[in-house]
């Protein structure tokens, strides 16, 4: 991982005739106070294609609680998930934990680093295209997903492969039936043929879309639109019921 950021975090050292409430108590408050702000500055700068983690550097040996198996560390480097605040404390996240936090420990730390590295989903949006091929469903875009993936193409909805899909299940509105068996229910308008069923609910009313191309495969989508709006979440399907988030009106 690659360091993105360093916060210094002012150890002021206590001599003999200062005033430890007066002078060096608020001094060593208030460059913790600068510190935490520097590194709350610069972890929102850091964009939801990055995994972060965050190294504290003390100046000797201390213990912290790393959860797994080593359970406590002492070492004067820790390398710890993130930060946080909460009630005017700090705590940390041990990498080996989900939601979790211990009191961070102030106390010789000379330094906050955060390291970042470029997350990579390509695994998951080529399972995307293979399914999409399998299924024989929007295979234009299986086609431009591939050639993104193999760096032939710069993009697709200007997505690309460091975010991770948004998926959804539309299995309350295909209920269990196949594309085929949805498409012995299509109707024609116009001299066109299509499917298309709508889930009325409370806040969302849900729907799919089927219609076969001229080129023989499915041009399938899914929706999630507010009730009786007309506007909402739009995805694109890669399975007979689950799909990945498009776009929003």
């Amino acid at each position: 991982m690659e360091t993105q950021a360093r916060i210094a975090v002012g150890q002021h050292e206590y001599v003999d005739h200062m005033d430890y409430w007066k002078e060096y108590y608020p001094a060593l408050q208030a460059a913790r106070e600068s510190a935490w702000k520097e590194y709350e500055a610069a972890a929102a700068d850091v964009g939801r294609e990055m995994k972060m983690r965050v190294l504290l550097v003390y100046d000797a040996p201390v213990i912290l609680y790393h959860a797994g198996r080593t359970r406590h560390k002492t070492a004067r480097e820790h390398k710890v998930k993130r930060l946080f605040a909460k009630d005017n404390r700090h705590y940390y996240i041990p990498t080996a934990c989900r939601t979790n936090g211990y009191r961070l420990e102030w106390d010789h730390l000379t330094e906050i680093r955060i390291l970042t590295e470029e997350k990579d989903y390509s695994a998951e949006w080529a399972h995307i295209a293979k399914s999409m091929r399998e299924y024989n469903i929007n295979v234009d875009l299986a086609k431009q997903i591939e050639e993104h993936l193999a760096g032939e193409c710069d993009g697709f909805y200007s997505r690309t492969y460091r975010y991770r899909p948004t998926k959804m299940s539309f299995e309350d509105v295909t209920r269990g039936r196949s594309i085929e068996e949805m498409w012995q229910q299509a109707v024609s308008s116009n001299g066109r043929k299509y499917f298309h069923e709508r889930v009325p609910g409370v806040r969302r009313d849900r729907s799919v879309s089927l219609a076969r191309t001229k080129d023989g495969w499915w041009h399938y989508t899914g929706a999630s639109e507010h009730t009786g709006m007309g506007n909402g979440d739009y995805y694109i399907m890669y399975s007979p019921t689950m799909a990945f988030f498009g776009e929003s009106d």
